[in-house]
């Protein structure tokens, strides 16, 4: 057999060996991992992974206020699934598209920011300044079905190895004392088992140091879920806000828009038999935030004084986004009914941020202005110069850079869109006090020992 061969056979063997090591560890807390899909809400660096460098929010500031880079986030920190894998004990759920050096102990995510719910068609434009992204929620699904399958081969391929070592192989390198073995039940090594079965024409063993390799597979390969994560593991949905506001940029009147809402809701209940499938019993689906509050879509949209309300929102809007949080949560209750063992919980953060903007205690002073963002608007956005690396202006030709504001702790959103690490920290500290959950949660808000964020 030629060392390339039996090199590669080696690592096969191993590979299975280490994995099933990793599955077979008992994982601490209430829920093991974490599993996301999803807009930008939970990216924690899958579009960025895909196209490198040139998406703004791979660029400074983006991350500034806690990692001190850009790191596929879009905000200036930490997103709501950091915190709450740091009030589960978990390491930080890594994006499934940026494969070197990613650790799937604690879960992953398949979220990408500026996706969609329904695929999104030809034709169809993202608005200034912004960006669609073509992995939707289906092939989002799609994409962690094969990397369940591929895990799952993985731990078969390691369970027809044990047997096969449990019915007369060994794992210990061959002994020097073989005269001491009686012929007619003599140990062979593992290793020499497959030299015999892949090259019948040599029977020459040759003995190898498997724990040295073993040691150096090791490291890499420690990143598999931990045995039981399938069904154990928190699954997360936040995805629907860039359905609406492409439809609004391509010219959708409302009644359009609300129209398309029971289609949009079928395709999560498409993604729920998913999970459930795969063998995920514990969900979590977040309806939308309030869009009309979005500095930038409060840019956007041409509107008086009138069309607002006294938080400064519109009306219309916002009144939209309600309806479609009415639909998922009738249907969510629908879901919980029929899938009797699916811990399926609707999360509003619509509430909590519609809360946030009348709540004098909680630190925003600023609630409808981005953070970072062009001066010279009232909400401190400029839909042709997004937060990020310096744009020229299509609209004035001068090469324009956004600033950022000194106090981004004070600041509900980051770039006009999303959030800022403070309100990313506001919103899960709420959902952990289990308040604004359709009905109780208590596997998480009560029976999990979860640590305070900072």
């Amino acid at each position: 057999m030629t060392r390339l061969r039996r090199s590669a056979l080696l690592s096969l063997v191993l590979l299975g060996l280490v994995a099933e090591r990793l599955v077979e560890v008992e994982a601490t807390g209430c829920f093991p991992a974490i599993f996301s899909f999803g807009d930008g809400q939970f990216d924690t660096g899958g579009l960025s992974a895909t196209f490198p460098t040139i998406l703004h929010y791979d660029h400074p500031p983006y991350g500034q206020t806690y990692f001190q880079k850009p790191t596929g986030r879009h905000s200036d920190g930490r997103l709501m699934i950091d915190f709450l894998a740091e009030a589960l004990g978990l390491d930080y759920t890594p994006a499934a598209l940026q494969t070197v050096l990613s650790d799937y102990t604690s879960g992953g995510t398949w979220a990408s920011s500026y996706s969609t719910i329904a695929s999104v068609s030809s034709g169809n434009t993202a608005g200034p300044g912004l960006f669609l992204s073509p992995f939707g929620l289906n092939v989002q699904l799609m994409q962690f079905n094969e990397y369940q399958q591929t895990v799952n081969s993985v731990v078969a391929t390691q369970a027809r190895l044990k047997a096969k070592a449990a019915a007369g192989f060994t794992d210990d390198s061959p002994s020097e004392n073989k005269k001491k073995q009686t012929k007619s039940k003599k140990t062979r090594h593992i290793l020499q088992e497959l030299d015999a079965e892949a090259d019948m024409e040599s029977q020459t063993m040759h003995p190898t140091a498997v724990n040295a390799t073993l040691l150096e597979l090791e490291a890499p390969t420690m990143r598999l879920p931990r045995s039981g994560s399938w069904g154990k593991a928190l699954y997360l949905i936040a995805t629907g806000g860039h359905d609406i506001t492409n439809q609004y940029n391509n010219g959708k009147n409302i009644d359009t828009v609300v129209a398309g809402f029971p289609r949009l809701i079928g395709l999560i209940a498409d993604a729920v038999r998913q999970i459930y499938r795969a063998g995920g019993r514990n969900l979590i689906v977040f309806d939308i935030e309030p869009q009309g509050c979005q500095p930038w879509l409060l840019t956007r949209i041409p509107h008086t004084a009138d069309d607002l309300d006294w938080k400064g929102c519109l009306i219309q809007y916002n009144a939209v986004v309600q309806n479609f949080n009415k639909m998922l949560k009738s249907e969510v209750a629908v879901w919980r009914e029929g899938y009797t063992d699916l811990n399926v919980f609707y999360f509003s953060q619509y509430d909590v941020k519609i809360g946030l903007l009348t709540n004098d205690t909680a630190g925003f002073n600023s609630t409808n202005t981005a953070c970072c963002g062009v001066a010279g608007s009232t909400y401190n956005v400029n839909l042709m110069v997004p937060c990020g690396p310096p744009v020229m202006d299509p609209v004035t030709n001068i090469t324009t850079v956004a600033t950022v504001c000194n106090n981004p702790d004070e600041y509900l959103y980051w770039d006009g869109m999303y959030t800022t690490e403070a309100g990313n920290r506001y919103v899960m500290q709420q959902m952990l006090t289990g308040n604004f959950f359709d009905v109780p949660f208590p596997e998480l808000t009560e029976n999990c020992q979860l640590n305070p964020l900072t």
